[in-house]
């Protein structure tokens, strides 16, 4: 998965590639306006505005925290701009059929958060002035890229302020865009650039900023606080890559390995050729804690322990002498060919760092990916909000999947080899051989003390095979298990059962698995997550669609949802079934039909099953039950009813659970005293005494303002089905409010349909 998706690039690994070339290529073109230069326009503006040297040092403390967040909110909130909305529609055009356009543009923007050629120019152009002896030269050249006074520095002085600039720039100015980019893209990348520039502009210990800068400052440091050790990271494996590379060549040439002062280039050579590697390594972990800034001493104790010299020291800012503590140790003279060496160290962390960077990436999308794309089952697709396991058996690949639904997602938690029938292709008839394939569930668990153990091992788990849709198709044949594997049978194919290692069995059994749904198919799908949401809505729409037509009594419709073959469970051909719905639409005009725990099921590109529960409420019908519709498609998507199981569920708790809840939410309304929400409990017919509900609203509103906080308890209830639209419960009430206070029977009639109940009476007798 991570190869893959280094030789396709999409999305952020892309735009970073490509900003990271087009920085190395072409740098920061003068001609083109960076943003770092309107950051910091805005920050000047910002200060001019804010800064009040003369007010006390709290108001420069908070307005220089509001010039923060105003700077890098506004940077981030163009940047997203940017992205977000102005690029938004290159995401449709692509070069080479594979290449995003948006990516593209978005790296060579990205290019300007970087500025790995610029910083390697500017430290090179310093060492080019030094080689000539132009040391004025020099110094105007590294007056560029340090903060402190330059004019008075020796020829020694102006190589460690580049190697230094060299060292903490790899860590501000390509690795922090890098990181940042990575985690956030392009918006990230640049709010970064803003906190970066805040701090080079006011983020000084000086009499001017120490106030209004500290924040730039702190959020500096906190921003840079990952992005400095991860600098310290690569640029030790640089120096080691480079001590490698140096090493292979010596050694391929036929030159001796290295050698030490006296000559010799034994095995004490090898370990001198690696000695900037360990130096590098140890310097780090020795001094980079020394520097004042919390981040800067890392990079900069890489640098010197690879290049074996001492670098900090005593510096003057303008004009004030600041001792910095040395960081490294000076075992070979700082030369100007140091310089040199600190350039390729920069551009190989540099490059590491991306490599590193962008494997996090890969790795984090290949584990996504393995979610994503192998592990979101494209056979299951649940709208229930329930916790369920599913079977899913995979004959192509010889494997049983454990799919555990939570949040109406299916997650792959288990995999096991499985072996099925001898004979390839769906069982037709008994004896076959074949491994049957749709859509089936578990009836029952057989221990291993009833079972043959030398053929079915550890225990078996049942399949209701044949289900109403191979007896339609007039499949034959019985006893299809997920069974163990017993020693007589090795690794031998079965005659159409799933067998699974006794291992493998026994890890299912803490799995609740009586009733749970298992699909065998004879190639299993697995979908991204955007394909997956995609063939849900699909999926779904077309059994709302269904219910839809059903409910309106759009016949026309209905039938268009079932296919000539269809048979349902009590046997009824296509024919005779459609003409009794037709019937009952005519007979019950006006219905309500309810669904819940939607289960959706796909076998293979020709096989769905719709599995729910089913309200059906008329007038004079009340029906609930659990409903399989199974489907078939002779074409693709065209999935038409083939086949319909019923099973009758116990209406009285259906219609219990659905009263309490009624009445607990129109309880709790009366509580708050919120008229317009109790109101809606009552239907438009409702009558108490001798009022209707409008007198019955006024009458509650009127009370509801005069009492003080209400409350009530219900105990004893009790519920009689008077028709399938009516239900008559009373309780015993207890209803305190202030000094008020009273207890009785309440009687409530309720009409409609569960879920949907009105109050249409209402009855007081006090006890």
């Amino acid at each position: 998965m991570i190869i893959y998706h280094m030789v396709f690039l999409t999305g952020i690994p892309l735009q970073m590639l490509t900003a990271f070339a087009v920085d190395i290529c072409v740098g920061d073109p003068r001609w083109f306006p960076h943003p770092v230069i309107y950051i910091g326009r805005l920050i000047n503006f910002l200060e001019r505005q804010m800064r009040r040297p003369a007010r006390p040092p709290l108001y420069n403390l908070i307005t220089g925290a509001i010039a923060v967040v105003i700077t890098v909110g506004v940077t981030y909130g163009a940047a997203y701009l940017f992205t977000g909305v102005l690029l938004l529609p290159l995401r449709q055009y692509t070069i080479f059929n594979s290449i995003s356009l948006y990516d593209l543009t978005a790296g060579v923007t990205g290019s300007l958060v970087l500025a790995q050629n610029g910083l390697i120019r500017s430290v090179l152009l310093v060492r080019d002035k030094l080689e000539c002896a132009d040391e004025e030269g020099a110094r105007a050249a590294v007056a560029m890229i340090v903060g402190r006074d330059t004019k008075a520095l020796t020829k020694e002085a102006i190589a460690r302020a580049a190697i230094e600039t060299a060292a903490e720039n790899t860590s501000d100015a390509v690795i922090a865009p890098l990181f940042y980019f990575a985690i956030g893209g392009l918006p990230l990348a640049l709010a970064y650039k803003a906190v970066n520039t805040l701090d080079s502009m006011i983020g000084y210990k000086n009499e001017k900023y120490l106030y209004f800068g500290r924040a730039a400052a702190k959020l500096d440091d906190i921003a840079n606080y990952i992005p400095a050790r991860l600098t310290g990271i690569v640029m030790v494996l640089a120096v080691f890559a480079i001590s490698i590379v140096k090493l292979l060549r010596s050694t391929i040439g036929g030159l001796p390995v290295m050698s030490n002062e006296e000559g010799h280039s034994d095995e004490g050579g090898q370990r001198s050729a690696l000695a900037p590697f360990t130096q590098s390594l140890t310097t780090t972990l020795r001094d980079g804690r020394k520097h004042s800034s919390p981040n800067a001493g890392i990079p900069e104790a890489a640098m010197a322990g690879a290049l074996g010299i001492r670098l900090g020291g005593p510096s003057y800012y303008g004009g004030t002498l600041v001792e910095k503590p040395y960081i490294g140790r000076a075992d070979e003279p700082l030369s100007v060919s140091k310089i040199t060496d600190a350039a390729a160290i920069t551009a190989v962390s540099s490059f590491i760092g991306l490599l590193v960077l962008m494997f996090i990436l890969f790795g984090a999308d290949a584990t996504y990916g393995a979610a994503d794309n192998q592990s979101i089952s494209g056979n299951i697709f649940t709208e229930t909000g329930n916790q369920f396991t599913v079977l899913l058996v995979d004959k192509h690949t010889s494997q049983l999947h454990i799919a555990e639904v939570k949040d109406n997602m299916p997650q792959i938690s288990k995999s096991y080899g499985a072996l099925y029938g001898r004979n390839d292709g769906d069982k037709l008839k008994e004896g076959d051989n074949k491994t049957p394939e749709g859509f089936y569930y578990i009836t029952n668990y057989i221990p291993p003390e009833q079972l043959d153990t030398t053929l079915y091992g550890g225990g078996a788990y049942t399949l209701n095979y044949p289900n109403i849709m191979d007896k339609n198709k007039g499949k034959t044949g019985r006893g299809i298990w997920i069974h163990g594997r017993g020693a007589e049978r090795n690794n031998e194919k079965t005659q159409g059962c799933v067998s699974l290692s006794n291992s493998d069995l026994a890890n299912l059994r803490p799995f609740n698995l009586l009733g749970a749904p298992v699909i065998i198919s004879g190639s299993l799908e697995f979908l991204s997550a955007e394909d997956y949401k995609k063939r849900k809505n699909k999926y779904m729409d077309r059994f709302k669609g269904f219910i839809g037509s059903w409910e309106k009594g759009d016949f026309e419709g209905f039938i268009n949802y079932f296919d000539t073959k269809f048979r349902g469970y009590d046997g009824l051909s296509a024919k005779n079934y459609l003409n009794k719905k037709k019937r009952l639409m005519r007979t019950n005009p006006k219905r309500r039909i309810v669904v819940s725990n939607v289960n959706i099921f796909k076998e293979d590109t020709a096989k769905l099953m719709y599995s729910f529960n089913q309200l059906y409420c008329a007038d004079n019908l009340l029906s609930y039950g659990s409903k399989r519709l199974y489907l078939m498609a002779e074409k693709e998507d065209d999935y038409r009813i083939v086949a319909e199981e019923f099973t009758q569920l116990e209406m009285e708790p259906f219609i219990e659970k659905n009263v309490i809840s009624t009445v607990n939410k129109w309880k709790a309304v009366w509580q708050a005293k919120d008229i317009e929400k109790y109101i809606s409990f009552y239907g438009s017919s409702f009558t108490s005494d001798t009022m209707d509900i409008k007198k019955w609203k006024a009458h509650k509103k009127d009370i509801f303002k005069k009492t003080k906080a209400i409350k009530i308890k219900l105990t004893e209830m009790k519920l009689k089905t008077v028709s399938p639209r009516k239900v008559v419960v009373s309780f015993m009430q207890e209803y305190t409010s202030g000094d008020v206070a009273d207890r009785g029977i309440k009687t409530l009639v309720l009409s409609g349909c569960p879920g949907d109940y009105k109050i249409v009476g209402e009855a007081w007798d006090p006890a």
